[in-house]
């Protein structure tokens, strides 16, 4: 009987080898293949410049955005994540944007006894220039009566003052809170005017009949306020404003002041404010 042939063990690895290198060829195939599908996908999402914004107004360029395109694309070619925007991108303000406006009306006590106190509405409008703090522009108009007990009274029946002042408000607490206190203080240009009860000849030689006259000044302010409503857009509170108006030597007619000296002032009232 004849003898089986064993099997040749040095074929077997030959063949062993042989499917190894066409594996490896394969693979290689498969990996070209990734390749030129990962590329595709980089050419439909180009990696972006993200600009960013910084807080003194300069610009600067991300360069860290084109490896986390990358790193975004797995071994298959699958976009995982794509977390920037290709257009320029702003750090966010913490300076509340829109156009404040508003109005207030105070009431309260001079330290002369020649008024029975002193009633104003004013009209404000501002925006904010800080996180905290608002500038406005104000145009006011008051009224003080003359005590009837006062001699002035004899001349005339009260003063009438307008005003247009810059102020500035000081959020103590942040403007957006439901509750707000703050500070403010500010100054500007006064007028105050007064009609005669009986008209009176001016004594320059002219023979004119004056009926009114007025008088200019500056007018400083400071205070406090307290918002009991306070949103994003809307602000109710209540202030209280001492201050003080300061008059000129002469009057508008050309008379020298000797009535009217600084009138200090302390007022008390609502406020509100709508932003727009």
């Amino acid at each position: 009987m004849g003898q089986a042939s064993k099997p040749n063990s040095g074929d077997n690895e030959d063949s062993r080898r042989q499917e190894k290198e066409r594996e490896q060829e394969r693979e290689r195939e498969r990996e070209q293949d990734r390749e030129h599908e990962r590329e595709r996908r980089r050419e439909e999402h180009t990696p972006p410049v993200v600009v960013v914004v910084t807080d003194g107004g300069s610009s600067q360029v991300d360069s860290s955005e084109s490896s986390a395109v990358r790193d975004s694309i797995d071994a298959d070619g699958n976009i995982t994540s794509y977390a920037h925007s290709s257009m320029p991108v702003a750090t966010p303000s913490d300076v509340p944007e829109g156009t404040w406006v508003g109005a207030s009306f105070e009431s309260g006590l001079v330290d002369q006894t020649t008024y029975y106190g002193i009633r104003s509405f004013a009209l404000r409008i501002g925006g904010f220039v800080t996180k905290d703090v608002r500038v406005d522009l104000e145009a006011e108009g008051a009224w003080a009566p003359i005590q009837t007990t006062n001699g002035l009274s004899n001349s005339i029946d009260g003063v009438a003052l307008f005003g247009l002042d810059l102020r500035a408000d000081w959020f103590i607490t942040p403007p957006y809170t439901f509750l707000g206190l703050y500070l403010f203080g500010g100054m500007g240009y006064h007028y105050m005017g007064w009609s005669y009860r009986n008209p009176i000849i001016a004594n320059d030689g002219t023979g004119d009949v004056i009926a009114s006259d007025g008088i200019e000044g500056l007018n400083i302010f400071a205070g406090a306020g307290f918002n009991l409503v306070q949103t994003r857009g809307f602000q109710l509170g209540i202030e209280a404003r001492p201050g003080i108006a300061l008059w000129i030597g002469q009057t508008d007619q050309g008379y020298t002041n000797n009535t009217f000296s600084p009138l200090w002032y302390f007022r008390v009232g609502p406020s509100v404010m709508i932003r727009f």
